[in-house]
């Protein structure tokens, strides 16, 4: 959604890293990855990482 990607980009690239570096700080336990991938087919979790790091590459290309 272009709205998020804005939102986003709005914001300096050092907030945006304060914000995924304290929810980094939960620990989740290593149970999550393989619960969360049982969800899913392995090819619809591989398409959506890869276009999760397309969009994240486009925020960062316009980031203040």
């Amino acid at each position: 959604n272009s709205a998020i990607g804005h939102m986003i980009a709005s914001a300096p690239a050092s907030k945006t890293m304060d914000v995924y570096n304290a929810f980094a700080k939960f620990n989740l336990g290593s149970d999550v990855g393989p619960y969360m991938m049982s969800k899913v087919t392995q090819g619809d979790a591989e398409a959506a990482y890869k276009a999760f790091l397309e969009f994240k590459d486009v925020v960062k290309s316009t980031q203040r």
